[in-house]
């Protein structure tokens, strides 16, 4: 057994409560980091799509030469801006499930402190440390 087992098992680190504040503070700045993020994605699909209905609006439809230069270049900014756009979207709703996986450790961790399931500083302390390599 280490020096530090001995203290641990003599007088542990942190307390209970202190492990599920410690808990909650981590979840909270995790989660504000991530909706930040989903907050600029968002804002990002909406100057796409803003852009991809203003490339329709000017392509008129009528007038349809492919062999024009102008009209190529009108079909493939829209078409890659399209492609950008699919991307994001499937970027961004795998990214969502994620983070959700990110996070679920915390919170497990928090809720059997809270349920008094978890009660071994050592094991917090393991489980905390495994939780925080995954990220």
């Amino acid at each position: 057994m280490s020096e530090d087992d001995k203290v641990i098992e003599k007088k542990p680190p942190i307390s209970l409560e202190g492990w599920v504040t410690l808990l909650s503070g981590e979840i909270n700045t995790w989660r504000t980091i991530y909706n930040t993020l989903e907050v600029m994605f968002v804002s990002v699909l909406m100057v796409l799509l803003a852009v991809t209905v203003s490339i329709t609006l000017t392509f008129d439809s009528s007038d349809i030469t492919l062999n024009s230069p102008d009209n190529w270049i009108e079909v493939a900014l829209y078409l890659i801006v399209l492609v950008l756009y699919l991307f994001l979207v499937v970027w961004f709703l795998w990214r969502g499930k994620s983070s959700k996986k990110k996070l679920k450790p915390l919170e497990e961790i928090r809720d059997e402190i809270l349920s008094d399931t978890l009660t071994d500083h050592k094991k917090i302390h393991a489980r905390y440390n495994g939780a925080r390599e995954k990220k």
